[in-house]
């Protein structure tokens, strides 16, 4: 028998980038709500939440660096605080997708996240993926 804690530091740490998908995903709504138009970058999200990170893929190095600020940059990629994550924001018609990879040395052994906002008929959904590694796909909603 596998004990059932064994991936529970992998689990743990998909949290950070489920937690940032979801408030993504909000601020996307909110963006659509008063624009009329899907938000395409890091700066369109920062009008309603802050959009911060660490400058590498390395966990050590994000520990005793001061975050890096996307809130107001044209970006669309960009690494999690934590430095375990990379997020992607795909805009795409009437959805803005997002997606969490694990990255750096992290690359293999993390899970994932994938959500999506679509302004056409104001759905959302957030997935947390099963399957480590940084096969993420874009999931419809």
């Amino acid at each position: 028998a596998i004990p059932s804690f064994q991936n529970a530091s992998d689990k743990a740490k998909q949290k950070e980038p489920a937690t940032l998908v979801a408030s993504y995903i909000k601020a996307a709504q909110a963006y659509f709500t008063e624009y009329s138009m899907n938000a395409a970058y890091a700066r369109d999200l920062g009008q309603y939440i802050s959009v911060t990170g660490c400058r590498t893929s390395n966990p050590q190095t994000c520990k005793t660096q001061a975050p890096y600020d996307h809130t107001n940059r044209s970006t669309r990629t960009w690494y999690s605080p934590s430095g375990y994550y990379q997020v992607y924001m795909e805009p795409a018609g009437t959805r803005t997708h997002f997606r969490a990879l694990p990255t750096g040395q992290y690359s293999n052994s993390g899970y994932g996240v994938t959500g999506c906002y679509n302004s056409g008929t104001g759905a959302t959904k957030v997935m947390e993926m099963t399957r480590k590694g940084r096969s993420v796909p874009r999931i419809n909603c």
